[in-house]
């Protein structure tokens, strides 16, 4: 790791599924000196207290109600999935995920950041246009593929490398065994974040690593 880099974000998924174990989960994640940033998965619960979850935090939090479409468990209406975001937004969440093919554009607080998303679970195709979708719709973009083989995590490292050294703020993630190095690696190409797990049985998606694992790999490239 160079000198100049700032440590890696590291982001924890909460995806319980009811909120007694939401709000234990969010408490073993802000007691995790190596945890950053939480992401409250709430597509996963049943009925979710928004506002309880983000004051139970005392780590910033993203606000994730994933559809279906985009890998996620949300059952209800698009509506009503909206209606979490703008929640959010009105509480002032750290951080909001919308994705990229359902984008609605809502009225900002000048305090949340939004993160525009897509997913594609089988390949990882070309990436600069994914990026011109998502481009200008929100402060982050987050883009997360497929990797099918090293080279296509090295396009998705060497891309992220490029979008932000135009001082633009990118997540760049492979899923898959192929691609679980650009979750290592993918904050010293100039990823915004990464995701890690500290139970494997509650980890978002496969082949997560666990907050112990980066934060090992990142003192040893220092």
């Amino acid at each position: 790791m160079r000198v100049d880099q700032p440590p890696m974000r590291i982001a924890v998924p909460i995806t319980a599924t009811t909120m007694d174990d939401a709000l234990r989960d969010i408490d073993e994640a802000c007691k995790h000196p190596g945890v950053s940033i939480l992401e409250l998965r709430i597509d996963f619960m049943q009925n979710p207290n928004l506002e309880r979850l983000l004051r139970h935090s005392s780590k910033p939090a993203i606000v994730t109600p994933r559809a279906k479409q985009e890998g996620g468990k949300f059952e209800g209406s698009e509506a009503s999935r909206i209606a979490y975001i703008q929640e959010a937004i009105s509480l002032r969440a750290a951080y909001v995920d919308m994705e990229g093919a359902l984008y609605q554009k809502l009225e900002g607080n000048g305090f949340t950041k939004f993160i525009i998303s897509a997913h594609d679970f089988e390949k990882t195709p070309y990436l600069p246009a994914i990026a011109e979708r998502l481009d200008g719709k929100g402060h982050i973009i987050k883009i997360a593929t497929k990797a099918l083989s090293k080279d296509d995590a090295l396009r998705m490292l060497f891309f992220t490398k490029s979008y932000t050294g135009r001082g633009k703020d990118m997540i760049g993630i492979c899923m898959g065994d192929q691609g679980r190095d650009t979750r290592f690696r993918g904050p010293s190409f100039g990823s915004y974040l990464t995701f890690a797990t500290l139970d494997p049985l509650k980890a978002s998606a496969s082949h997560q690593p666990s907050v112990d694992e980066l934060r090992a790999y990142e003192k040893s490239n220092k």
